[in-house]
């Protein structure tokens, strides 16, 4: 399985109470699997929110969505903000099948 931590803990500034946001490459069967045992809305088991996804083109795009983050954060010496990061990562999504998102 492939899987990387993105959100506050890999580029913002968690609180005691921040979840955790894991995104996980899956099968489509295992992402129903994991919608059904976790209810209505977000795939969430506590405190551990999981962004499955079932393409390897939005996988990557989280991926490098995440790195430039962490990236950021790092020149800037300043956790990244919840709307910064919800403003890249869904520009990045949005990149159309077959172009290569542009490295900032």
């Amino acid at each position: 399985m492939n899987a990387f931590i993105t959100g506050s803990h890999a580029y913002g500034a968690p609180r005691s109470n921040s979840d955790v946001d894991l995104v996980v490459l899956v099968d489509a069967d295992t992402q129903c699997l994991l919608q059904r045992e976790s209810g209505d809305g977000p795939i969430r088991f506590g405190r551990l929110n999981l962004i499955a996804v079932t393409s390897e083109r939005l996988f990557a795009a989280w991926k490098l969505g995440t790195e430039q983050l962490i990236e950021e954060r790092y020149e800037t010496g300043q956790p990244i903000s919840r709307e910064r990061a919800v403003e890249h990562l869904t520009t990045l999504r949005a990149v159309p099948a077959g172009t290569q998102p542009s490295e900032r």
